[in-house]
């Protein structure tokens, strides 16, 4: 996709994000008002609530304009860097985004590489959109049933728990497909939406190239789908919340969550295939005031399968420390 494309994006993500803030404001307006007249306001305190940490905080945020990463180009030249030092012996996609002002970088941009078990965030979101339009027939709470087609071995230890008939619920399979990596839960999940749903997300949010023949995306192309899921685009905000949070859960340690403080959140889908020699990451790092989009999708040259893996967790743990580091370190004056 041209910049033009991504900048049409930008736009029509901002201009949702307008009317969501004109919303508020009119309904502050008139509550205000009606508090006014009443005199409740002469005692009433009020109260900032977060209710969606895991959304775009600029409704609610105070403007720290001081602050807001402006220049990148530094960060740009040492993740160059770790690209050319490792190229004899890895192929790789990297995208970064600032999430406070959209400055955003690419390495390799135009390389596609199989998005591995990165594919089950768009199905985690198709499934949230068939409930949302089920109008209250659909609930996360629904129990599904696990068929002899839904049982695999290769990905996730679910099947090892479960008997064929037994159920789970939809959130319960969210949760492990997601922070597991499941594919029995994947393959349970996958009988609940038609082909519509997920040709939806991967139209409208912009990564049409993932279920097509071939089935390769660029870090970049795969990022949209965070970004859709953060300004809340595609879903409802509390299920956009609801699948961001699930994605923090994960215990898994790590290729991009290397060099991030214990404390910093960070919503991210993992995945890998020693047979593909594929490793990738992707998520949003929520620095603290600087929240900010990475993804890397790393296809390596050897057929060590050993050596690979080692090399790809040095890779990304070169590329998170030096990206949280030039982040949270930022300062206008540089």
């Amino acid at each position: 996709m041209d910049e033009r494309n991504t900048m049409d994006i930008r736009k029509i993500e901002l201009d949702s994000l307008k009317v969501k803030i004109g919303k508020y404001r009119y309904a502050l307006v008139a509550v205000f008002i009606a508090g006014s007249s009443l005199g409740l306001f002469c005692f009433w305190e009020p109260t900032q609530v977060e209710e969606y940490p895991y959304l775009d905080p600029h409704v609610t945020s105070v403007d720290d304009s001081e602050n807001l990463i402006v220049n990148i180009q530094p960060l740009r030249e040492e993740l160059t860097l770790i690209d050319e030092t490792y190229s004899d012996r890895a192929n790789m996609s990297l995208y970064f985004e600032a999430l406070d002002t959209g400055e955003n970088l690419s390495i390799n941009r135009n390389l596609r590489i199989w998005p591995v078990s990165l594919a089950k965030v768009p199905l985690a979101i198709s499934v949230m959109k068939k409930i949302e339009n089920s109008e209250g027939k659909l609930d996360l709470d629904d129990l599904i049933p696990i068929i002899p087609d839904d049982v695999n071995t290769r990905s996730g230890d679910l099947y090892q728990g479960l008997k064929l008939g037994d159920k789970m619920s939809i959130r319960d399979l969210i949760f492990h497909m997601l922070n597991n990596s499941d594919n029995t839960a994947y393959r349970a999940l996958i009988r609940q939406v038609d082909q519509s749903y997920l040709r939806d997300v991967v139209d409208l949010v912009g990564v049409d190239q993932m279920f097509q023949e071939g089935g390769k995306v660029s870090s970049k192309e795969y990022s949209r789908l965070f970004r859709a899921l953060y300004y809340s685009t595609f879903l409802n905000p509390e299920d956009s919340e609801f699948i961001l949070k699930t994605l923090a859960k994960t215990t898994f340690s790590d290729y991009l969550s290397q060099g991030l403080p214990e404390e910093t959140r960070f919503a991210h889908k993992w995945g890998e295939n020693l047979g593909l020699k594929v490793y990738a990451d992707s998520g949003i790092v929520y620095a603290t005031g600087r929240p900010y989009m990475i993804s890397v999708m790393i296809e390596m040259k050897s057929d060590d399968a050993t050596q690979n893996r080692r090399n790809a967790v040095e890779m990304m743990g070169k590329i998170s420390n030096s990206t949280y580091s030039y982040v949270s370190s930022y300062s206008n004056s540089r």
